[in-house]
């Protein structure tokens, strides 16, 4: 419980997104106001503050691989959001992301879905 407790602390600045990434860039493809890559970054600035207030917070061994898993997928997800607010403007970069971000994404959500399984099994025991 206490490791559920932290890491939902360390989650906060992604828990608390108002904006579906995907959303805000497309945003931007629609209007190529600048305003919507800043709020793209920001995005990316909260991922960063969570893998790394995830990654100082001290994980049961047993969970340590999911806990990995995760981080990584978090680190994945956010260097896919970097890349494209920093190539918003190149067409077919664009459109590689794009394919890579659902990658990341099924990334995250299998490694958030194996945490819930954790939790939920070790809240039965």
């Amino acid at each position: 419980l206490a490791y559920r407790a932290e890491l939902k602390d360390a989650l906060e600045p992604i828990a608390s997104l108002k904006d579906f990434e995907l959303g805000v860039f497309a945003k931007y493809a629609e209007t190529k106001d600048p305003q919507y890559l800043d709020e793209l970054r920001s995005i990316v600035r909260d991922y960063a503050s969570a893998i790394h207030a995830s990654a100082d917070i001290t994980v049961p061994s047993e969970a340590a691989a999911l806990h990995a898993s995760t981080l990584n997928a978090m680190g994945q997800f956010s260097a896919v959001l970097e890349a494209l607010a920093d190539n918003a403007n190149d067409p077919i970069t664009v459109m590689t992301l794009l394919r890579t971000y659902n990658d990341a994404e099924n990334s995250m959500i299998t490694s958030f879905n194996n945490l819930a399984m954790y939790f939920a099994h070790h809240q039965q025991t």
